[in-house]
């Protein structure tokens, strides 16, 4: 736990307040909600200032991830050097750019650092060497997935949504569009905790999809699908690409990749190939 947990704990109890009532359960936020929550609480304030004065003096202002000299920018995610230790190198130094609309496998044995990669890039943790840009919205399928196993999935997307600074309109229309995408509107009201691990999968990439992210970290996300829900996931990530948006995808299986990776990061080589 860090300092800020007892604060989004907090924040997150403080949902289910009614007016001169005690909340009726506390919930305990995990790794993703406290990342969600920091990069609201400091980021979206400053981003939203920055906006404010801008529209005072006339200015079209936009964030990092979209124009640079009237272009759109190209790079979603540039590595370089990239190194994580823990007494010895987990891998060797990564360096790549990532584009809009491409896809990156990573792929390596049990232990290489996968995961370690996309948590470095996540900002979750840190790296020993090396330095990365990352531009725009990220969104983060992570293993644990740090959703609310008390609440239902609605009010799971519900609860990212505001993490997410979705508000009213804009975030009910959001949270039912993604949760329509993702095909889990049949068990809409169903407590997390009953869900088995393909609705949890499921309810999952809709979270992570709620900021229409730039960039998208997908770690074992397919783990705990069906042939059919796999198809369809991956039909939605293809729309997703197409229209602009990039992926990294972390996988024991490469026919995963097929269709969403242009090339492929092996661990802990650090070897980046075509697919």
């Amino acid at each position: 736990k860090c300092k800020y947990y007892p604060l989004v704990e907090k924040h997150l109890s403080s949902g289910f307040r009614r007016k001169n009532r005690k909340p009726k359960r506390t919930c305990h936020p995990s790794g993703a909600t406290l990342a969600f929550f920091l990069f609201m609480r400091y980021t979206e304030p400053a981003r939203r200032r920055r906006s404010s004065r801008a529209e005072t003096a006339g200015v079209s202002l936009f964030t990092t991830s979209e124009v640079h000299s009237g272009v759109f920018m190209e790079n979603v995610l540039t590595v370089n050097h990239l190194q994580k230790t823990r007494q010895l190198p987990l891998f060797s130094p990564v360096t790549f750019s990532l584009a809009r609309g491409e896809g990156l496998g990573v792929y390596g044995r049990n232990g290489c650092g996968k995961t370690t990669f996309l948590d470095i890039v996540a900002g979750l943790i840190k790296a020993d060497a090396g330095e990365f840009r990352r531009e725009g919205r990220l969104g983060y399928v992570m293993q644990r997935d740090g959703l609310q196993d008390s609440l239902s999935c609605r009010d799971n997307l519900r609860m990212e949504a505001a993490l997410c600074a979705l508000r009213g309109q804009t975030a009910r229309e959001r949270v039912r569009s993604c949760a329509a995408r993702c095909d889990i509107l049949s068990f809409w009201h169903k407590r997390l905790s009953l869900c088995s691990a393909g609705m949890r999968a499921r309810l999952s990439i809709a979270a992570a999809l709620l900021p229409d992210p730039d960039l998208l970290l997908l770690d074992e996300a397919f783990s705990g699908l069906d042939q059919e829900a796999c198809y369809s996931v991956k039909q939605l990530l293809r729309e997703e690409k197409q229209a602009g948006m990039a992926l990294v995808l972390v996988s024991h299986n490469k026919e995963d990749f097929e269709g969403l990776c242009e090339r492929v990061l092996v661990l802990p080589a650090a070897e980046v190939s075509l697919l």
